[in-house]
């Protein structure tokens, strides 16, 4: 999202979603190199910005729109994984891959990277245990979710 603010070149999200173009912008603009900058972020992001960025697994669980997620929304979200044959975890994504594919009946293709992984420079250490604890609230019912699906979804 920070590049698509700071490429000058490209202004595709500038003129055609002004929402991610602000907050490209605006993400930009944040020191995350200390805690207090991002403790400021975390606790200030508005509604359309924790679209983004607020316990997103959760969200994808749910068959409705979210503010901010909350402990409702988790129920809902575990609730909702009852009606999944399968699902996958990204600590285990290549053995879901090949059940998927052997559950179906599909010629296997090999990929050689993540697919899903940024090539920026992270902007913090997740590492770091300050900036874990800063960075809970948005992750807390994702990992409530994901104990869930380990402890209950995989074994069914």
């Amino acid at each position: 999202m920070i590049q698509t603010a700071n490429e000058n070149s490209d202004n595709y999200f500038k003129h055609s979603n002004t929402v991610i173009y602000e907050l490209g912008r605006k993400l930009a603009d944040t020191g995350f190199d200390t805690a207090a900058h991002l403790t400021h972020f975390v606790q200030n992001i508005s509604v359309v910005e924790s679209r983004f960025f607020d316990n997103m697994q959760t969200r994808y669980f749910c068959d409705q729109e979210i503010g901010r997620v909350s402990g409702v929304d988790l129920d809902l979200a575990i609730e909702n994984t009852r009606h999944f044959e399968m699902i996958g975890i990204t600590d285990r994504y290549n053995e879901f891959i090949n059940q998927f594919i052997n559950l179906h009946k599909l010629q296997n293709i090999e990929t050689s990277r993540q697919l899903n992984r940024s090539k920026s420079v992270p902007l913090f250490d997740i590492e770091d245990s300050e900036v874990r604890q800063v960075l809970y609230p948005l992750v807390q019912y994702d990992l409530r979710l994901y104990n869930h699906i380990i402890e209950e979804v995989m074994i069914r």
